[in-house]
């Protein structure tokens, strides 16, 4: 299995160039068609951010299709990724996230998605999860939302865990700084710029631009 992913912080000016470059041959012409998962907004009262990340896409003239993982599961969820060529998972809680990845089965649909030649793009806690595993992101997102998560081992995809929104402004310079003295000696940690993105093809992760 070999899977094309993007992981963002937050800049997306490498979307298009992604997409464009990794679209199946031989695919029916029109628009990239975008599964969009925005349940890692949903414990939040006000989630802009998702807003932005779904207008963003829509403006550069994709085809979204919104998938919600605690209503769409199982076969029902393989059929809807199936008929796409990009899946798009942003960003919000990354406990919360992983908890509903597990529940809905996507975590097990994943891998023959990618086979057939689904791209993914991952923002934030959708960058995260693709790591071995999400507790480092506990500097971040608290994992009280997601009480009945049983482990915290990510998707696994990559060798590092993601850390987003390095001198955002977000956060401050100490929440790194204590995340590599919690996390450095058990996990291998990227961290990352809102500007930078991790480009993964054919097991190569490469650090890129993404203003």
């Amino acid at each position: 299995m070999t899977a094309r992913m993007l992981l963002l912080s937050w800049g997306d000016s490498a979307v298009a160039g992604f997409i464009a470059g990794g679209l199946a041959v031989g695919r029916d012409p029109g628009p990239a068609r975008i599964a969009f998962v925005a349940t890692a907004a949903e414990p939040y009262a006000e989630a802009s951010w998702s807003v932005e990340e779904r207008a963003r896409l829509i403006k550069g003239g994709y085809e979204l299709t919104d998938v919600d993982l605690g209503a769409t599961q199982g076969e029902d969820l393989r059929v809807v990724l199936s008929g796409m060529d990009v899946l798009y998972v942003g960003g919000g809680n990354t406990f919360y996230l992983l908890d509903k990845v597990r529940r809905s089965g996507l975590d097990a649909l994943l891998p023959r998605q990618f086979d057939r030649g689904m791209l993914y793009i991952g923002l934030s806690a959708g960058a995260s999860l693709m790591g071995p595993d999400v507790e480092p992101m506990a500097i971040m997102d608290d994992p009280s939302v997601a009480p009945d998560l049983v482990s915290t081992e990510g998707l696994g995809y990559l060798a590092e865990v993601p850390i987003p929104h390095v001198a955002s402004g977000l956060y401050e310079p100490e929440v790194f700084d204590g995340a590599i003295r919690e996390f450095g000696g058990r996990f291998s940690l990227r961290l990352l710029r809102d500007d930078e993105a991790l480009l993964v093809e054919d097991g190569d992760v490469t650090l890129i631009a993404s203003f």
